[in-house]
């Protein structure tokens, strides 16, 4: 592999690279030491941090040859490392010559989006905000949405379903059983008798 082919999701990286610059380890919080260096080949250079004793494996002008290494974003940008099962070994091949005018870390990438699958969110199979997709909150059924939907739909005259007796065909303030808001339609909510509410219910501290 290349240098110009490393990509955020490349791993098991194997490649020689030449060491460019090094700057000096520095202590960590959780303990151990970082440094980053500057490297690259005949295609491009990255930024590559080492950890603890791989600081003092390496040293400016020399080539190196990454095993097992990976590419990961760090704040947007792209930077190689050894990771957790990479290694060091001698180089197989020397890197004579460097293109130091494209530098990949340099290079703006967008973080990656969470999967949230199937249905979920923009484009799922869902119907997220695509027109005729989801389900109806009147009906139930795929396909529409409830203003539009063919059992009697919301706020239109006449459709939707009642909330007093729960037949479509009417809402609930011209309810034929007794309609919200109407004097003495609707059932009360004390006693469950139609005719009266509950302030007016003739049961009421019993």
């Amino acid at each position: 592999m290349r240098v110009d082919e490393l990509t955020p999701r490349s791993s098991r990286i194997t490649m020689a690279v030449k060491v460019l610059s090094m700057d000096e380890p520095r202590d960590i919080e959780s303990g151990g030491r970082v440094c980053e260096g500057l490297v690259g080949d005949e295609t491009g250079t990255i930024v590559m941090s080492f950890w603890d004793d791989e600081c003092d494996k390496v040293a400016v002008d020399e080539t190196i040859w990454l095993k097992d290494a990976r590419a990961s974003l760090v704040r947007g940008s792209l930077r190689l490392s050894l990771g957790k099962f990479g290694s060091l070994d001698e180089p197989g091949r020397e890197v004579a010559s460097v293109r130091d005018d494209l530098n990949l870390s340099d290079l703006a990438y967008a973080m990656p989006r969470p999967d949230r699958g199937r249905g979920g969110g923009r484009g799922g199979g869902g119907g997220g905000g695509k027109p005729g997709g989801g389900k109806c909150f009147n009906c139930g059924k795929p396909g529409h949405i409830s203003r539009e939907c063919p059992e009697g739909g919301g706020g239109k005259p006449g459709g939707g379903k009642c909330f007093n007796c729960g037949k479509p065909g009417h809402i609930s303030r011209d309810c034929p059983e007794g309609g919200g808001g109407k004097p003495g339609g609707g059932k009360c909510f004390n006693c469950g008798k139609p005719g009266h509410i509950s302030r007016e219910c003739p049961d009421r501290g019993n």
